[in-house]
């Protein structure tokens, strides 16, 4: 095991790194610079978990065979996030099949959401906030059946939230879109999703109402629609999320007539501060 976190050490990865017999190696919240070495991402075989997030590391992602055989052996996080990487994520990623999360966010990483992530079964928590993905998010993301968070927030994004999505991720608790240029309406399917906890879906181009659906969220803690083109009057379903401590609904509707930028905050949500 070798763990230095929280230090200031700064300058490259030594390609030596690749030739430790350690499984896990831990370098998050330095100083460090420059590309992770092609000589550590071919040589990862004794590896179980790699975290080098809140670093400075940059470059691409090696994206060959070898690599792909090499990250078959980790078994737990690569943790990658809080960087500045950029360019397309490799297929490699795909090879990641024991991990349960895939901290990419807060970097450059560029393209469509990656197609390979649908293959990792394990997935609970998905995190690819913070870069520059384009394209629609893919229905795919459905088969994660064990998926409990999701973000994408602060994208490039086009397209609608797909129905199917929030149909079949049955355990999702957390699903954040938020600023990602999202369109279309919030499907009634997402009062299926009954044990949301938070959702935001602040500062897209997401229009109609709010479904009335959202009464069955009856979990729900945090919920944050504003800055996007929604009409009609908020329903009055909201008023069941007994849970809800934060309703963050300042908009401007098309009838209604909400002043924008003050908060509705109706009984009986007790627990609002």
């Amino acid at each position: 095991m070798g763990v230095a976190n929280h230090n200031h050490f700064h300058g490259t990865l030594p390609t030596e790194l690749g030739q430790c017999p350690i499984f896990m190696l831990a370098l998050t919240e330095n100083e460090l610079t420059g590309t992770v070495p092609l000589e550590l991402c071919r040589n990862m075989e004794s590896f179980r978990e790699l975290h080098l997030h809140s670093n400075m590391l940059t470059g691409t992602l090696p994206d060959d065979d070898e690599t792909s055989m090499s990250w078959s052996h980790i078994k737990g996080l690569l943790n990658l996030h809080d960087n500045l990487f950029y360019g397309i994520v490799p297929t490699a990623i795909g090879c990641l099949t024991s991990t349960n999360g895939i901290p990419l966010s807060d970097n450059d990483f560029a393209g469509p959401v990656p197609s390979k992530l649908v293959i990792l079964k394990n997935l609970t928590n998905l995190h690819l906030n913070g870069n520059s993905f384009t394209g629609s998010i893919p229905q795919q993301l459905q088969s994660l059946s064990l998926l409990v968070q999701l973000g994408l927030p602060e994208n490039q994004l086009t397209g609608t939230i797909p129905s199917e999505m929030l149909q079949r991720l049955s355990f999702l608790w957390r699903l954040e879109l938020d600023n990602s240029h999202l369109k279309g309406v919030i499907s009634f399917d997402i009062g299926l999703r009954t044990n949301l906890l938070r959702l935001n879906l602040m500062q897209n181009d997401l229009m109609g109402p709010i479904s009335k659906q959202i009464g069955f969220l009856v979990e729900m803690k945090e919920m944050i629609p504003q800055r996007n083109s929604l009409t009609s009057l908020i329903p009055s379903e909201v008023g069941l999320l007994a849970n809800l401590m934060l309703a963050v609904l300042e908009q401007q509707f098309s009838s209604g007539k909400l002043s924008d930028r003050k908060p509705v905050i109706c009984p009986p949500w007790n627990n609002l501060a």
